[in-house]
C-alpha cells in the first residue's frame, strides 16, 4: 500500500495534490442509511467536518467516529456539521449509527469509492482515512489524509481556531 503523508499546509497540499487551499471539491452525491441523497451542495451554508473512514468493521475507525462524536458536543464544535463517508453499503450504516448511539454524525455510503477519489483518499484503489474542514461556502480550508485514522482532536482544534 502506498504511504500517504499527513497534509498540514497549503504548500504541502499543493506538493501532494497540485491543489491550493481553499479548494472547492467537485460536486458529488451519496446516500445515507435510509436511502436519502446528500451532496456537496447540501454542505454549503454551515462549516462542515467531512470524514472519510474505512468502515464500521474497523475498530480504529469506530474509535475515531466516537471521538468525533464526543468532540461534537464541545463548545468549540458548536455549529459544526459532522458528515462521515464509508465505502460500505448504505444498509450497513445503520449498524454503525446504532453503535454510535446518536445522529450527531451523518453517515453516507460511497460503495464505488468515487467520492473517496475526488478527495484524494485513495491509495492504490484502497480507501484511506481523511478529515476535511469545509467552510460555509463548501471550500476545503484544512485537511488530513493518512492510512491511519485521527486519534487526537488537537490538530482539528487548531484548524478550527485558525478558520
Amino acid at each position: 500500500m502506498q504511504n500517504i503523508k499527513m497534509v498540514r499546509t497549503p504548500a504541502e497540499l499543493k506538493k501532494t495534490t497540485g491543489l491550493l487551499l481553499p479548494w472547492r471539491p467537485p460536486a458529488w452525491k451519496l446516500s445515507d442509511g435510509a436511502g436519502q441523497r446528500h451532496g456537496s451542495n447540501d454542505l454549503k451554508g454551515q462549516t462542515t467536518l467531512l470524514v472519510f473512514y474505512q468502515g464500521g468493521s474497523c475498530p480504529h475507525c469506530l474509535q475515531q467516529l466516537k471521538m468525533l462524536q464526543d468532540f461534537a458536543s464541545t463548545p468549540q464544535a458548536k455549529g459544526l456539521r459532522f458528515v462521515a463517508v464509508s465505502p460500505e453499503p448504505a444498509e450497513v450504516l445503520a449498524r454503525t449509527q446504532k453503535w454510535l448511539g446518536g445522529d450527531s454524525i451523518l453517515l453516507l455510503a460511497d460503495e464505488t469509492t468515487e467520492v473517496f477519489g475526488l478527495f484524494h483518499c485513495l491509495a492504490e484503489e484502497e480507501p484511506q482515512h481523511g478529515i476535511f474542514l469545509l467552510n460555509a461556502q463548501g471550500q476545503v480550508v484544512w485537511y488530513r489524509v493518512s492510512p491511519q485514522p485521527l486519534t487526537d482532536v488537537t490538530p482539528l482544534r487548531r484548524a478550527l481556531d485558525a478558520h
